[in-house]
């Protein structure tokens, strides 16, 4: 017999608003839109990925005030690789990224099932995205599906989510 179900974030509930999960909604407040596309793709592709492998590296951040300080260093990182963006306001940037609350969109039909399995199942979401997700679902009002008087929660990391078993919160 099912009684919870565990739903991964990204790719399962929402996507990233501009396509790109490290493209916060106005990077291009900040970053040249034309210099960006004149660069070819796969320099883009490497100074991204080279700056993720310093994100994937940091095995733990707590907070969004933590998650600030990696994405500050993960975009000032895309910009010594990408010079030619002249990236000024690397942390109003970063900012963008991390408070900005409507850099994922959540699929249509998630807004019709969640409210429908709420009443048969307990339901948590299990994500190794950063602290900032859970305010997504926050101001997305996703967070008011709950079991019994307990919002769905998000859980943060496998301690999170081992915690919540034993305590019967999913």
């Amino acid at each position: 017999m099912i009684k919870s179900i565990l739903f991964d974030s990204g790719r399962v509930l929402n996507r990233p608003l501009t396509g790109h999960w490290f493209i916060s909604p106005n990077f291009f407040k900040y970053v040249n839109k034309e210099k960006f596309l004149s660069i070819e793709k796969e320099r883009i592709n490497n100074a991204f990925s080279s700056a993720q492998k310093y994100l994937f590296n940091e095995k733990l951040i707590k907070n969004r005030e933590e998650e600030l300080i990696h994405f500050s260093n993960f975009y000032k990182l895309v910009s010594e690789n990408l010079p030619e963006l002249q990236i000024n306001n690397i942390e109003d940037l970063a900012k963008d990224m991390i408070y900005n609350t409507s850099k994922y969109v959540f699929y249509e039909d998630v807004k019709e099932v969640i409210p429908r399995l709420k009443n048969k199942y307990k339901m948590a979401v299990v994500s190794d995205a950063w602290p900032s997700l859970e305010n997504v679902f926050i101001d997305a009002d996703m967070k008011k599906y709950k079991e019994k008087n307990k919002t769905m929660p998000v859980v943060k990391d496998l301690y999170d989510l081992e915690q919540m078993l034993q305590s019967e919160k999913i």
